[in-house]
């Protein structure tokens, strides 16, 4: 059942600045991309650095580059409240395989569709978010991404498209826990059958839930047993 694995959306909280985040526990964010674009863009420039507004002028597509802008405001506030310090304070830089990195904290962000998420953790942690989208032909993915378990789960009568992006979800949110990022032979990590994974000799949950109808998010880290609050950022 693919209710073993996804969880319906969790209850959200609103996210105010004042909030004071518990550095015991799990926080999860979700941002809307348009929503939010259009309150905080006059206030960009007085928190992000010149080089992330240079980089945002770089994007093709303004949608990536409205984004990317969101995605480092909302991070900076967020990491800025969580190490009481302001949020033009905040200093990213990248780990070997490229996961943005602050000292002092454990984060990771992702983005698809119409939100940008988040997730702060005591530990490691990872989180990837996936917009369904219905004209994605993922059959090709099949043999190099997953295992038999795994094709067998996503191929049952029935919602084959959610179970893929599940799936895809859990490998790619575990991979960024342990900083790893996607690597070869996929279909050597199975997903499927346990919420937690034993990876490199540690021990990692995966949890995964639905946003709404058009979204599906998963978390990974290494503190399960850590209370979860989700906030929304709006």
């Amino acid at each position: 059942m693919i209710e073993r694995l996804l969880n319906p959306e969790p209850d959200w909280r609103t996210f105010n600045d004042y909030d004071v985040l518990d550095k015991k526990e799990t926080h999860v964010f979700k941002m809307r991309i348009d929503q939010n674009h259009q309150k905080f863009q006059e206030q960009y420039i007085k928190i992000l650095s010149e080089e992330e507004l240079l980089k945002a002028k770089k994007f093709a597509r303004n949608e990536d580059s409205t984004r990317y802008l969101l995605s480092r405001f909302a991070s900076r506030f967020i990491l800025a409240n969580y190490l009481l310090t302001s949020p033009s304070e905040i200093h990213f830089h990248l780990s070997a395989n490229k996961k943005p990195m602050v000292d002092g904290v454990e984060f990771n962000i992702s983005h698809s569709g119409d939100y940008i998420v988040m997730a702060i953790a005591p530990g490691p942690v990872g989180i990837d978010l996936e917009y369904i989208r219905e004209d994605f032909n993922f059959d090709n993915l099949l043999d190099d991404c997953f295992s038999v378990t795994e094709k067998q789960f996503i191929m049952q009568k029935n919602e084959e498209r959610i179970r893929f992006y599940l799936l895809w979800t859990r490998k790619e949110s575990l991979l960024k826990a342990t900083g790893e990022g996607l690597t070869d032979h996929l279909n050597q990590l199975d997903c499927s059958l346990s919420s937690t994974i034993l990876r490199n000799h540690t021990s990692y949950y995966i949890k995964s839930f639905s946003i709404d109808r058009d979204h599906i998010m998963s978390v990974s880290g290494t503190n399960e047993s850590t209370k979860f609050q989700y906030w929304d950022y709006s």
